[in-house]
């Protein structure tokens, strides 16, 4: 899980002013402890820093782990997503609500 933490934190590095951060989850075909722990301290950082993460395309086993160990909870039903394009109509539903005139720059 260190690559994906390390993935992370390079993509926040790269874009420091970023709000909001889609973890692509489909490639994750199992979950462990330690990684679910990582996602856990990914998570806490990223929204002290004022970011919201929203996952797609979690797979029904690392579901159940995270509903198991409570990080489902954690990250919140609103931040899940069955596919990518769900989890993007969220984000710029989000964005949009916050500054309407966003859209302009959104479609650039």
């Amino acid at each position: 899980m260190s690559y994906f933490e390390d993935t992370i934190l390079e993509a926040v590095a790269n874009s420091p002013k970023a709000k909001h951060m889609l973890i692509v989850a489909d490639g994750i075909n199992q979950l462990d402890a330690s990684g679910d722990e990582v996602i856990h301290h990914v998570l806490e950082r990223l929204r002290s820093n004022g970011v919201r993460v929203v996952f797609s395309g979690l797979k029904k086993q690392v579901i159940d782990v995270m509903q198991h160990s409570g990080a489902f909870a954690y990250i919140g039903q609103e931040n899940i997503f069955a596919d990518e394009n769900k989890a993007l109509d969220s984000i710029y539903a989000e964005v949009l609500k916050a500054d309407p005139n966003a859209q302009c720059r959104l479609m650039k």
